[in-house]
């Protein structure tokens, strides 16, 4: 399987009315479109696949509207090419990026995630309720801060990046997200969209990969920071 370079992603940062812009921000991760949803920590989350420009751009327009002003940041990823078909749990050895999503993955392994999932989120106390078949990942698009801890399973702990969808809630959009855990495979990053004054982004540290994501979202009811 050779490297497929011209994979792209997107991702946007945000600043406040009147803020100066910094010499140089760490990467962000992406805004979401249904704001309770928390991300998971130890890599970057940004929005990839065809739906990203639509999300970008709707989330730079709310932006303006609440007074900031919006960065579009673009960025070239180096990751393997996809398997031919289906990756099962036999597969996952030789995979190093795991997309989500009903076309990609096999019941048994859709099914095998959102079982440990659920079991995470029943030891944080909470109920996982009811779901839909495995295969559509409704524990993930729910609850994808408990990726971070999937990764910290043997069988997982070798994959670079994962990919998967949060829906939208509260008039935001369905976003479709790569949840990168190395950021050597960031070839390259493009800003795509910023004020008069240049904006400079360098990769975030392990530290900063490590605090939960917060702050301003532009989907947000009310967002102000």
């Amino acid at each position: 399987m050779g490297n497929k370079p011209q994979s792209r992603a997107l991702t946007c940062a945000f600043l406040r009315p009147g803020a100066p812009t910094p010499a140089e921000w760490p990467l962000p991760h992406a805004p979401v479109g249904h704001p309770a949803v928390v991300l998971p920590v130890d890599g970057l989350n940004v929005l990839f696949g065809r739906s990203a420009p639509r999300v970008v751009s709707l989330a730079l327009r709310r932006a303006l509207q609440q007074g900031y002003r919006p960065v579009a940041v673009g960025l070239e990823l180096a990751l393997p090419r996809a398997l031919p078909g289906p990756v099962d749990l036999a597969d996952l050895a030789a995979v190093s990026t795991l997309i989500l999503d009903k076309t990609r993955v096999t019941v048994a392994l859709a099914t095998a995630i959102e079982d440990r999932l659920a079991a995470y989120w029943r030891a944080e106390g909470q109920a996982p309720g009811l779901r839909r078949a495995a295969i559509l990942f409704d524990g993930v698009g729910a609850h994808p801060h408990l990726l971070a801890r999937l990764v910290q399973e043997p069988e997982f702990a070798h994959l670079r990046a994962i990919g998967y969808t949060v829906p939208g809630g509260d008039g935001g959009p369905t976003c479709v997200l790569l949840y990168l855990r190395d950021l050597a495979a960031i070839t390259r990053i493009d800003v795509q969209q910023a004020g008069a004054e240049p904006s400079t982004f360098r990769l975030p540290t392990p530290a900063e990969l490590a605090t939960p994501v917060a702050g301003y979202n532009p989907f947000r009811a009310g967002a102000s920071g």
